[in-house]
Parts: C-alpha cells; sequence; structure tokens
C-alpha cells in the first residue's frame, strides 16, 4: 500500500474514512452459485435488521467455487527493536530450512519517505514465531525509499533471487538466503511508483507481477530471472472500481490451484476511502496468467472475480498441501477482525 504525500496528510487529518455511524460490517464470507457471487457481511450494527445482509451481486463465467478462510488469524511476528509496523513482506525458507520473513517498515509511523530498510525475523516453520534477527538493506542499494521485498528460489540456478521496489525494481542474488549480492536492476519503468513484485514459474518462464500505473496490475516475462520483457495488463480497473492516481489494485499475488490461476490484490482507492477499503483483497480466477481481465465492480465486468478475503497486501503459500494468506499494514490503521498487532499474521485458506 502506497499514498502520496497528499493522501497521506489527508489521512492524517482524519477526513478519510467512514463515519463513525457507518454500520461496522464483519466477517465477510464469499458463497458463490453458478452465476452469481454473493458478499455476506454480518454486521454489528443495533439497528441492522437481520444478522446477514447481501451487499453485492457480479455475474460469473465460471464453476461453482468457494473460497474461504480456515481457523483463525494467528500472529508470527510483531516487531519491538528497531521498527515499528511491517507492511509488504516475503517468507521463505532458506538453505539451512529456517524460514525468514523480510518486510517493509520504518523506525516511526508510515510517512512516504520514511520507508528506507526492510526488518528481518527468522522462525522454524513458516507460520511459527518469528525472532527479530535484525534491520537490513538500510544503505544498499541507496539510502532512499525500498518497499515490498519478494524472494523467490530457483530450481534451475539453486540460488535465491530478491526483488524490490519502487520505481527501479532491484534485483538481489543469494546462495543461502542470508547473505545478498547485488544483481542490477531488473526491470525499469518511466512511472515511480512500479511497485510489488511477485515472482510464478509457469511453463519454463518466469512471471513478475507488479502493482503498475493507471490501476493495473502488469505482468513481465522472463527465462533467467535477470532479463526481463514487458507483456502488458494483468488486471485492469474500470470506472465502476475504486482508483487511484497511485494505483488502486496492488500487492498482487498468483497461485495456481486444480488447473487454474489466481490472482489475490489489494484494492484501496486513493484519497477518500482509505481505511474503509485498507482490508479490501479481491480475488480472480483465470485459465491464462497472463490476462486475469478487467474489472469494473458492479457495472459488469470481464474479470472472473470469485470472492473477496479481510485482509492487506496478503503473501500466498502453499505447505504441506495446504494453502496459507498472511495480513500486514501500517500502525493506526483497521486490522482484519481478530487481528490485533502492527505485524504479520497468518491464516489457512480453502479454495472449493
Amino acid at each position: 500500500m502506497w499514498l502520496s504525500w497528499l493522501e497521506h496528510r489527508v489521512w492524517d487529518a482524519g477526513v478519510v474514512g467512514s463515519s463513525p455511524t457507518t454500520p461496522t460490517m464483519k466477517n465477510k464470507i464469499v458463497r458463490l452459485d453458478e452465476k452469481f457471487i454473493r458478499l455476506w457481511r454480518k454486521s454489528d450494527h443495533p439497528d441492522q435488521p437481520s444478522p446477514k445482509t447481501t451487499v453485492g451481486t457480479a455475474k460469473l463465467n465460471c464453476l461453482n467455487i468457494m473460497i474461504k478462510p480456515i481457523g483463525d488469524w494467528k500472529e508470527i511476528f510483531a516487531p519491538t527493536k528497531n521498527s515499528r509496523y511491517v507492511n509488504d513482506h516475503t517468507i521463505f525458507a532458506d538453505k539451512s530450512g529456517q524460514y525468514r520473513l523480510i518486510g517493509t517498515t520504518s523506525s516511526k509511523n508510515y510517512a512516504v519517505h520514511r520507508e528506507r530498510f526492510f526488518v528481518e525475523a527468522i522462525a522454524d516453520k513458516i507460520d511459527g514465531t518469528y525472532i527479530e534477527n535484525k534491520i537490513t538493506f538500510k544503505y544498499d542499494p541507496h539510502p532512499g525509499v525500498k518497499i515490498s521485498p519478494f524472494v523467490f528460489f530457483s530450481d534451475k540456478d539453486k540460488k535465491f533471487h530478491l526483488f524490490f521496489g519502487p520505481g527501479k525494481i532491484s534485483h538481489y542474488i543469494s546462495d543461502d538466503g542470508e547473505n545478498w549480492t547485488y544483481a542490477g536492476v531488473a526491470v525499469k519503468t518511466i512511472w515511480p511508483l512500479t511497485r510489488d513484485p511477485y515472482i510464478f514459474h509457469y511453463n519454463d518462464k518466469y512471471l513478475m507481477y507488479l502493482t503498475g500505473s493507471n490501476n493495473r496490475i502488469i505482468v513481465f516475462e522472463s527465462l533467467d530471472l535477470s532479463k526481463w520483457k514487458y507483456i502488458g495488463a494483468a488486471l485492469k480497473l474500470g470506472l465502476g472500481s475504486p482508483v487511484s492516481p497511485n494505483s488502486a489494485c496492488e500487492s498482487p499475488s498468483v497461485l495456481e490451484h486444480n488447473g487454474s490461476f489466481y490472482l489475490f490484490t489489494t484494492i484501496v482507492p486513493g484519497l477518500v476511502g482509505v481505511k474503509k477499503h485498507y482490508n479490501d483483497t479481491f480475488v480472480f480466477r483465470s485459465s491464462n496468467p497472463y490476462d486475469f481481465g478487467k474489472f469494473n465492480g458492479k457495472n459488469g465486468q470481464n474479470a472472473k472475480l470469485i470472492g473477496q478475503l479481510e485482509t492487506h497486501a496478503p503473501e500466498i503459500f502453499i505447505q504441506d498441501d495446504k494453502i496459507f494468506y498472511t495480513t500486514c499494514g501500517w500502525s493506526k490503521m483497521p486490522r482484519p477482525e481478530g487481528v490485533d498487532c502492527d505485524g504479520v499474521c497468518i491464516r489457512e485458506l480453502e479454495i472449493d
């Protein structure tokens, strides 16, 4: 999640977000039949006439699919030493088998210029308790802003590849997942806010999904994780969906499951509505990982929306045949129900 200076000042002044009299909607559950998706929310407002209310429907052209969280949120890491929170992050197993979490952070509350290093933590299992290890990449490759790290292990060269933005997507390589060597700029665009890299291996090629300009998730392609070619927009937002000058759809993750591809992206409008929509993550399904269509919100779309999760900037993992997803975010921002920390929480996810 990225706010311009103006958006941050508006939020800081208390203008952004729903009013105190707005009913609080919780416990999002997604139910799907053959033609329509129905988004149900349970309300805790005393004047709500029913314990459930339908808050939206969308026509779909896909099979009967349900996506739902399993169990409760589990806190796995909250920084206490040199940083205040964890936003976009990556989790991976290093060469020794330890799990490492590297996350976007700041020593103070969020401001656009403060996220200049990452926090690293270590655990013995993916959903274990992560112990804060160190602050890293403070001056490497530059002392400027650094956000949204992602680590991918390549079975081809048996090396770990780390990417992060914004603007120029930096690339680092490691033999062990602990010690990193700068490998140059992987992707360079004219838009200074290109960010949130996510790598997906497909048909002997690597796809890099990024938050792109003009409210798009864009995709690049590579054979070696070093040289990248721009392919196009994997997802576009239309006039009926939230938009932002900084691109409303962000933090993409892609999962292949039962022959289909699923794109997870948090969609947060600019200026008005940041707090209200901070944890709105949408899930789209496609038979083609290069193209998830165009999403126009309630105005109809060719994007195949299959569900919505209450989470911010999630990372998606498969471990022991189970799907996990995370949530994170800045200090003083709304949290999903059941989350009460400024770090990272994890939860199991089921797709039927």
